[in-house]
């Protein structure tokens, strides 16, 4: 399903403004990770994975934020990096665990031979 002009227009608006916001407070979590997210879901993964990189940096304890990056890293074919990401964004308590199976950012991570092994160091299922 491809974007109308008029949505397209209203993404164009946001990164727009969340890219100005960052400006004046590049530090700010919550613009870091709604621009993050908006990056990654219009396809610029490499920019999305900055701007998690840099979120995780500035509030180290969000689980939220490490959870993030673990996707972004997995977008991103960093396989070994996600993983240490999944563990982090989990320790620190993580708890939308149903979402990990069904979240398309995470495909690369769920293929792996080591998801498996993940799920049972964590003692996760798809019921959690």
């Amino acid at each position: 399903m491809s974007e109308t002009a008029e949505e397209h227009g209203d993404r164009a608006f946001e990164i727009a403004f969340l890219e100005s916001l960052l400006k004046r407070d590049g530090d700010d979590p919550r613009t870091l990770g709604v621009l993050a997210a908006l990056y990654t879901e219009l396809g610029l993964i490499d920019k999305g994975l900055q701007l998690d990189l840099h979120h995780v940096e500035v509030d180290p304890g969000d689980p939220s934020a490490h959870y993030d990056l673990a996707c972004s890293l997995s977008l991103s074919g960093r396989l070994d990096e996600a993983f240490n990401e999944l563990r982090i964004s989990l320790a620190l308590g993580f708890e939308n665990i149903g979402w990990m199976f069904e979240d398309p950012d995470l495909k690369a991570v769920r293929a792996d031979s080591r998801w498996a092994v993940f799920l049972a160091e964590h003692a996760l299922s798809h019921a959690d």
